[in-house]
């Protein structure tokens, strides 16, 4: 009975060899991604858009055309502002919510999306959406390097403007939206992923002890390591809830080597 139990439990591991990969990714809530052209913005100069209700802020995505001698650093601040989309508006406080940097090192490649981490998150913790502003500040130009960043002549966004800062008020740039995207926080943990083998139930259960609320976690299965996840079996989404979340298989008579690969994403609700 021992030997038969232990080939058994051989079989369930060769089938249940796991590819465990846990894939996080902000959610863009806020986007204005038409490109009509690119000029070099100076200090002073951002954009306003509108947060919607429960939204979070957690980073800010510039578009970069090109750039001079190497590329240049910023410092980008968010605002919240007065009123709403609307001419000549100015700060609500005399300080930002949350600040970040762009470092000149960090920028690789032109044409790209360049991702600015806040200080902070902004929530917007109202039932209606907030007025706010981002706003850069030069920390490099000339021989020290500059961007040139991708904006839209054609008003594509209608939620807001590209502005800049006039003595103690935001003055819009008429007709014209920067190419910005605002994106959403992810857990500040990466969940762990547990297997568990019941050679007496034939099952496999897999597990993420620790998930996040306001986060959707994903299953896909698939024999077959080089086939593109898009082609992956979906198991099933489930909603964090602060606790346990799991995914059961059942073992059949001919095993095969299974892979696993959990994503989680911020929800949309």
């Amino acid at each position: 009975m021992y030997a038969i139990f232990k080939s058994f439990l051989r079989l369930i591991l060769i089938m249940c060899v796991p590819l465990l990969v846990e894939k996080a990714q902000a959610d863009v809530i806020v986007m204005q991604e038409v490109i009509t052209g690119e000029a070099d913005y100076g200090s002073g100069r951002g954009q306003s858009f509108l947060l919607p209700a429960g939204g979070t802020a957690s980073q800010i995505q510039l578009h970069i055309g090109s750039t001079g001698n190497g590329g240049g650093s910023i410092s980008v601040s968010l605002w919240e502002a007065t009123g709403g989309p609307g001419s000549h508006f100015g700060r609500l406080s005399g300080s930002p919510v949350a600040t970040g940097l762009l470092d000149r090192a960090d920028i690789s490649a032109t044409t790209e999306w360049y991702t600015i981490t806040l200080s902070q998150p902004y929530i917007n913790q109202t039932p209606i959406p907030v007025y706010l502003v981002f706003e850069m500040e030069l920390l490099t130009a000339g021989l020290s390097g500059w961007n040139n960043y991708s904006f839209s002549n054609q008003e594509s966004y209608t939620d807001g403007h590209a502005v800049y800062w006039s003595g103690s008020e935001y003055v819009i740039r008429d007709g014209i939206d920067q190419a910005f995207r605002i994106l959403d926080s992810v857990p500040a943990e990466k969940p762990k992923v547990e297997i568990t083998l019941d050679p007496a139930q034939s099952l496999i259960t897999i597990s993420v002890p620790n998930t996040a609320v306001g986060y959707e976690y994903t299953c896909f299965v698939d024999n077959d390591l080089s086939r593109p996840i898009e082609y992956w079996q979906n198991v099933s989404t489930q909603p964090g809830n602060g606790g346990v979340i799991n995914w059961y298989f059942h073992i059949n008579n001919n095993p095969a080597t299974q892979f696993y690969y959990i994503e989680y994403t911020a929800s949309n609700n």
